[in-house]
């Protein structure tokens, strides 16, 4: 998610302000000014911006948490959930603290408690709990868990996340998380994302800033941190398992790029787009360059109409790889086309779904 727009410009600020957005629940300034919650004292002294984003911006997974999880700013209109899955029914976990049913640890911020056990994690404190007409949920947990998924070293001139190392999960493990769920505000996270709040240590084991990736980490000291304001959840990083800090490629894009992800996932894979179409929100394309080594050649500096991939560009070797991204209405991929040099030198398709 490190996606710094180089060579930032005023156009590109103006578009990351007309198209920055929030998920389904609203925009958490909202919350904010009206002091529908209350929070405790924020321990980290740095703020994460808004969820969901219908264009990408040079924050935090394209516009903020990137956090995945919903601003907070859900009135509360319901109870909590009757499906079994609130702390206290938690079952057995597996290895490294995943649900043996593979399903999310969702908790009820209304009745959460310390003893509760979600997974390989208890809770040890309830900071803060739901006032006014807001969610607000902040509780501490000791344990412990492996988890898999993008780290970004952000450079220290980024908004709100400045210096830090930030970590989105792969769905898999976001599910050996503890998450706020309430019947009928709430859906389930389609990612999980935190800060590393051992922030010398985390930047030590990831390399400078501005490097990006994809690693296995054991975290331990978990803060589900969630309110209609711009703050994110935090860990403690107890080792670094595995790191790659790989080349994006046609073999990075068959690997990481599904179906159904949003925009915020993909922004934390892939950075922000080179170009997109003048909404911001149905296409992005992403140049990406040999000479620069796989990274993207220019960032958010032209608008598109179509699909038009740079034949010549990219037979010559000037781009190793041409990325269109289309979205559906609920800003989810609808498909994905990449253009790369074949073997026999002409440009070859890869698609996803493979038919239009």
């Amino acid at each position: 998610m490190s996606h710094r727009w180089k060579g930032f410009t005023a156009f590109g600020l103006a578009l990351m302000i007309v198209f920055s957005g929030c998920q389904e629940s609203g925009n958490p300034a909202d919350g904010a000014d009206k002091g529908k919650f209350e929070s405790p004292e924020q321990e980290s002294g740095k703020s994460q911006s808004s969820d969901t984003p219908s264009k990408p911006t040079d924050s935090v997974g394209a516009a903020g948490t990137s956090n995945g999880k919903l601003t907070g700013t859900s009135p509360i209109t319901s109870r909590p959930p009757s499906d079994n899955t609130s702390a206290a029914s938690i079952g057995p976990t597996g290895e490294n603290g995943a649900a043996k049913t593979n399903k999310p640890l969702r908790y009820d911020p209304f009745t959460v408690k310390e003893g509760d056990q979600l997974g390989s994690w208890t809770v040890t404190k309830v900071r803060a709990k739901p006032t006014g007409d807001y969610i607000v949920s902040f509780v501490d947990y000791s344990g412990s868990a492996e988890v898999t998924g993008h780290f970004t070293h952000f450079e220290e001139n980024v908004d709100f996340l400045g210096g830090q190392v930030f970590f989105t999960l792969l769905p898999d493990s976001a599910n050996r998380i503890p998450m706020v769920y309430i019947d009928g505000n709430m859906t389930d996270r389609s990612t999980i994302s935190f800060v590393l709040e051992n922030a010398d240590k985390a930047r030590q084991l990831f390399g400078g800033a501005g490097t990006r990736g994809v690693a296995t980490i054991k975290i331990s000291d978990y803060k589900t941190q969630y309110a209609p304001k711009e703050i994110w959840d935090t860990a403690k990083l107890v080792e670094v398992i595995n790191k790659e800090t790989p080349v994006i490629d046609l073999h990075y894009v068959k690997k990481y790029i599904r179906m159904g992800m949003t925009q915020n996932e993909v922004s934390d894979w892939f950075g922000n787009p080179s170009a997109f179409d003048t909404s911001g929100a149905l296409l992005w394309r992403y140049d990406y360059g040999s000479a620069a080594n796989g990274n993207i050649a220019q960032q958010g500096q032209s608008t598109i109409d179509g699909i038009h991939p740079d034949t010549p560009a990219i037979e010559k070797g000037i781009l190793s790889m041409q990325l269109f991204v289309g979205w559906t209405k609920d800003h989810t991929i609808d498909y994905l086309e990449a253009y790369t040099k074949g073997s026999d030198g002409k440009v070859q398709l890869y698609r996803i779904p493979a038919t239009k």
